[in-house]
C-alpha cells in the first residue's frame, strides 16, 4: 500500500525504495505519540487558546498553536501568519 502511494504521487522509479525506516512515536519516551496525546480530558479546550498568547516579546509560532486544523500543515501556516502579525 505504501508503495502504491509513492508510485502514485512520484512515478514508477518510487515503486522499489531502496531503504525504509518506520517507527511507532507513541513508544519514544520524548514525543509518545502525537500533541494531544498527553492531554487529559479537556485539555485542548480549556488550555488550548493559552499556548498561543505571546508573553512578552515571545510569539509561539507551531501548528499546535493554531485555531483551526492543528497538527497539520495548514495549521502551522495559519500560526505562522498569526505570530508574524
Amino acid at each position: 500500500a505504501l508503495t502504491a502511494e509513492l508510485v502514485r504521487h512520484f512515478g514508477d522509479k518510487a515503486a522499489h525504495p531502496l531503504h525504509y525506516i518506520d517507527g511507532e512515536w507513541g513508544s519514544r519516551q520524548w514525543t509518545r505519540g502525537c500533541y494531544n496525546a498527553n492531554c487529559g480530558p479537556l485539555g485542548w479546550t480549556t488550555y488550548g487558546a493559552a499556548l498561543a498568547e505571546p508573553i512578552g516579546p515571545i510569539h509561539w509560532a507551531s501548528t499546535d498553536t493554531a485555531t483551526h486544523w492543528s497538527a497539520y500543515m495548514e495549521g502551522a501556516v495559519e500560526a505562522g501568519e498569526r505570530a508574524a502579525g
